[in-house]
């Protein structure tokens, strides 16, 4: 039997049910299925979509149009696929999707028998990234055996959405162990008068679609029209073609939203990180409709690739984790508020203590600045000392912002000119910076000052010396301060919990928060459980921080962390990418300098007007269809594939930008003004 399989979906952001979108007054779907009615060689057709409520309507469809309807999962295709085949047992899976209505059916039973009589295991005809071919999109045709697909679903690990066309994608790869065939129909050979190589028919967008009415009222009568009756047809109306093509509006939904965002929500975002300025003033999308792993999809539905903070580093599994949803889910069908207390409140913390031999308790919030709040009460409250000597970035709170009270304390550490505004003056010289692997500041601040608490990030971007982290520990243990540990940004990046256990040196408190529950809300301040006892005499209590959410998902990313070993992954992939930089630098003899650890790679233009590099680098990057800054936090999700592109279009902008960046000329490049500056980081 051959199987043919029409996928199909509801939430494309750039044209929202386009499926359903009339095209000579039958919906682009129904057109889809009655072309391929056609075919004589094809002996079942299915409309294979997902489970989600959106696409409820396919299925409502289907059902009234008498059209068999097979429901799976949204993100994996590949399973999608294995399993409706399992069930039909087919002997060739032939896959089209419903963004192209132009298929060429006698081409379609041509391409099949081909593959019938060819010993082969997977078969396609067109390829979106080769644009000698006059068709590169609108007529996508694929075929493969069910061999073949049992074995894609059984190896294929990083790119399952494909479904068999991730054979195409990574052909290099799969030719390996798999015979594959490019199917070609001979349209090159034709004459034409205009040049119609790399000529896009997918519906992926409002012109695409004018350009399909445009096509489907000319050929009104005859609906058996072929790709070439097409490719002559738009050779002789080539200027009406070209009208409506050109007829692009450059949507900016996502700039237009932050401008009245900025009416409306102080500083626009709720997160100074978040900010467009930061980025790319001006031209930012500013706004995701959707976001799944390292892909995200803005409101005008043009899609990045995340090579840049990734939820400001929170998605260490990859954005939208299907196994820590699918735990949310559950958890928000249970119940995830009752008057009784959620048991993985209790699981959490045992897990945590396990993995932190030096710990015995722990405290929960929804947010990591209100957690180092939390870590410096219960400090306080055990040293009976309320001053605070602090070395990284610990939040927006008074007790920190108190820095800068009559002074410029922060200035090296967060951002110059902070405003203390609204902070009580009297907590002027109650919190000293000091900086890192300046052991001797750290010294002299403990001599001259009662201080009862030390906080500090273990690391950041450069590595400790001589010592240090031991130094401090054993100052503070001599001083009879309690040593935080600001794990909020390093935990669970290097190793199965906090950084200090990599360096070997453990702190009284630890602070978690970002990557332990992969993009939900969760804080953790985790202590000795002398320390955490104090948190008993002290008022610290929230409603919800109660609910269940938070250590549902917090458990099950540790747990997927721990199984997949995901901190040796991207370590692994870390030091690829720093490498690979390092040497792209060094071949362009660029003062560029990376650091960081593998997990978190930084890198500075080390050239006069830094912030205008910066911003033409994102600016550049965008238009590739990369979201970045200067810094990557590496997820789970990234591929070596991910990383060796990134690599090339860096490489590239290198290469041509290099003597305007040496001369100092980039601004007038700039189609934007230049971006804010960053947090500093003393480490």
């Amino acid at each position: 039997m051959n199987l043919l399989i029409i996928q199909a979906r509801c939430g494309s952001a750039r044209l929202k049910n386009k499926i359903f979108l009339n095209l000579n007054n039958e919906p682009i779907l129904l057109k889809i299925i009655n072309r391929v009615k056609k075919s004589k060689k094809v002996d079942k057709i299915i409309i294979a979509t997902s489970v989600n409520i959106e696409d409820n309507k396919i299925n409502d469809f289907c059902n009234l149009h008498n059209i068999d309807c097979y429901r799976g999962d949204e993100r994996d295709l590949l399973n999608r696929y294995y399993y409706l085949a399992k069930l039909l047992q087919p002997k060739n899976i032939i896959r089209i999707t419903s963004d192209c209505p132009f298929i060429d059916v006698l081409e379609l039973d041509n391409m099949i028998d081909d593959f019938n009589n060819s010993n082969i295991d997977y078969m396609y005809n067109t390829d979106e990234n080769d644009f000698k071919n006059i068709y590169p999109e609108g007529s996508d045709i694929e075929i493969c055996n069910f061999k073949t697909l049992e074995y894609l679903w059984n190896n294929e690990k990083e790119i399952r959405e494909h479904s068999i066309g991730i054979t195409r994608v990574k052909r290099d790869y799969y030719k390996q162990f798999l015979n594959i065939k490019y199917y070609d129909f001979c349209l090159n050979n034709l004459n034409f008068n205009n040049n119609l190589k790399g000529f896009h028919l997918s519906i992926d967008n409002q012109n695409d679609y004018e350009i399909a009415k445009f096509i489907f009222n000319y050929f009104e009568n005859n609906e058996s029209f072929s790709f070439k009756d097409i490719l002559f047809f738009i050779d002789n109306n080539y200027e009406e073609y070209l009208k409506i093509k050109n007829n692009k509006i450059v949507k900016k939904t996502g700039q237009d939203l932050y401008n009245i965002a900025k009416q409306i929500i102080p500083g626009g975002t709720q997160l100074l990180s978040k900010r467009p300025e930061m980025f790319l003033p001006d031209n930012w999308p500013s706004y995701y409709s959707k976001v799944e792993g390292i892909e995200v999809t803005d409101l005008d539905g043009n899609k990045y690739i995340d090579m840049g903070i990734n939820g400001i580093g929170s998605c260490i599994l990859g954005a939208s984790d299907k196994d820590v949803n699918n735990a949310v889910i559950e958890c928000i069908n249970r119940g995830s508020m009752s008057t009784l207390n959620h048991p993985n409140e209790v699981y959490l913390t045992q897990k945590l203590i396990e993995l932190h031999p030096w710990a015995g308790m722990a405290r929960y919030t929804r947010a990591s600045g209100e957690a180092c709040s939390v870590a410096i009460r219960i400090a306080r409250a055990y040293s009976h000392k309320y001053k605070v000597a602090f070395c990284g970035y610990q939040g927006w709170h008074d007790w920190y912002l108190a820095t800068n009270i009559n002074s410029n304390g922060l200035d090296k550490h967060l951002i110059g000119g902070l405003s203390s505004e609204g902070v009580p003056p009297t907590l002027e010289s109650s919190i000293y910076p000091f900086t890192y692997n300046k052991i001797e500041e750290l010294e002299e601040l403990l001599k001259i000052n009662d201080i009862g608490v030390i906080i500090m990030e273990p690391m950041r971007s450069v590595y400790p010396s001589n010592n240090f982290l031991e130094k401090v520990r054993e100052l503070a243990t001599n001083y009879k301060c309690v040593l935080i540990f600001d794990e909020v940004t390093s935990g669970f990046r290097i190793t199965n919990g906090g950084l200090h256990k990599y360096f070997n040196v453990n702190p009284d408190i630890a602070v978690f928060g970002k990557a332990i529950s992969n993009g939900y809300p969760l804080g953790v301040v985790l202590g000795s459980k002398d320390v955490m006892q104090k948190a008993q005499e002290t008022f610290i209590s929230s409603t919800y921080w109660t609910e269940g959410i938070g250590f549902t998902a917090g458990l099950t990313t540790i747990n997927k962390f721990i199984e997949l070993n995901v901190a040796e992954d991207i370590k692994e992939k870390g030091e690829y990418f720093q490498t690979k930089f390092k040497e792209i630098i060094e071949k362009h003899n660029m003062k560029i300098i990376v650091g960081g650890l593998p997990c978190i790679s930084t890198f500075t233009f080390n050239y006069a007007n830094p912030l205008a590099i910066k911003t033409l680098f994102i600016q550049e990057m965008l238009k590739k269809g990369y979201l970045t800054t200067v810094a990557l936090y590496m997820t789970y999700s990234h591929t070596k594939n991910h990383i060796n592109n990134y690599l090339k279009e860096i490489e590239n902008f290198i290469i041509q930008y290099k003597s305007d960046i040496e001369s100092n000329n980039i601004e007038q490049y700039l189609e934007g003004p230049v971006c804010h500056g960053g947090f500093q980081r003393v480490n």
